[in-house]
């Protein structure tokens, strides 16, 4: 069996009679039901947005702010204010703290330098180093003494 009605919420009737009854009232119902546009407000009115007060008491209170102080001074005033909002505004009138990026990653042939000063590991260099391992006993033992040795150092 092929149905060939058309669903139709609950809602969208609910609209169609309210259409239908303002029509009977003689009310335009386009308008009178549409969202209606706020009138500008006046140069001179005196109301100002939690905004503009987050910024004011964030400029008295000076540059090293936080959202907590803020909030605490608009609550004596009788302003609700959370705090992402006061983190939000801070941020974008500039007054949060830049974080530090990462340093960048040295090359592997910075890494290996160390505290050489830029000099590369010589002939003479490497006959000194397997002399001291075969003098301490192995490369195990060798390592073990100097890590101790930076650690006198420091």
């Amino acid at each position: 069996m092929a149905y060939n009605r058309v669903f139709v919420s609950p809602r969208s009737a609910e609209r169609k009679f309210e259409r239908n009854l303002a029509r009977e009232l003689g009310e335009n119902w386009e308008t009178s039901a549409m969202a209606k546009r706020r009138k500008p407000r006046a140069a001179g009115s005196e109301k100002v947005n939690k905004a503009e007060l987050i910024r004011q008491v964030a400029k008295a209170l000076g540059k090293k702010v936080r959202p907590r102080d803020i909030i605490a001074t608009l609550r004596e005033r009788g302003v609700m204010v959370s705090h992402p909002q006061v983190s939000k505004t801070l941020k974008s009138a500039g007054y949060r703290r830049r974080r530090r990026g990462r340093k960048g990653a040295r090359s592997a042939v910075e890494r290996t330098r160390g505290r050489s000063a830029g000099r590369p590991l010589d002939l003479e260099a490497l006959i000194a180093a397997k002399a001291l391992v075969e003098k301490l006993g192995g490369i195990a033992k060798a390592e073990a003494a100097i890590n101790v040795l930076k650690k006198l150092q420091r």
